[in-house]
């Protein structure tokens, strides 16, 4: 009978450290931080901060767009680093974190870049005997020339929309 008690006992205690152990042990997670980042046109670097217990896997889905480090386990922070956007439109990405479990998402917007004209001389000369003479407006934007008291120049075209030649006489 005391056989008998004490294997009880022995099993007994096998089962309650089974028990223990299968309670000690963690669940996966994956916790990111930022999940929207925004960068102004002239493009920068921000961090996503990653809480894990888990290897994970970092990659982004825009050429523009880079991250460091690809990958990692348990916490760590991303840098992401966005190129200057030249163009005329807002651009988007998606960042994906991937581990074991599942993926999280971020979200990258850029801005567009800002307005902007550049006119190709700012001094023309003219004699009493001179040539028409042009410059040409680079610009992703409407304009307008104003030649103000000056009525004895002629100014071809007056106004327009993006890159442009303009003819002075």
């Amino acid at each position: 009978m005391k056989t008998f008690n004490r294997l009880k006992l022995w099993l007994l205690t096998v089962f309650v450290l089974i028990s223990v152990n299968v309670v000690a042990q963690e669940d996966s997670f994956l916790i990111v931080s930022p999940t929207k980042i925004v960068f102004d046109s002239g493009g920068g670097s921000g961090s996503v901060n990653i809480a894990s217990n888990e290897q994970w896997k970092v990659e982004s889905d825009a050429l523009w767009l880079t991250v460091e480090p690809v990958s990692g386990s348990n916490d760590g922070t991303v840098t992401v680093t966005a190129a200057e956007n030249t163009s005329d439109t807002d651009r988007t990405a998606t960042i994906t974190v991937k581990w074991s479990g599942a993926t999280e998402t971020i979200t990258v917007t850029q801005k567009k870049r800002g307005d902007y004209l550049n006119v190709s001389t700012n001094v023309m000369t003219f004699s009493s005997k001179s040539e028409p003479q042009k410059f040409t407006i680079s610009s992703n934007t409407s304009w307008t020339i104003d030649k103000g008291d000056a009525t004895w120049l002629t100014v071809e075209p007056v106004s327009g929309s993006n890159d442009g030649t303009v003819t002075v006489t």
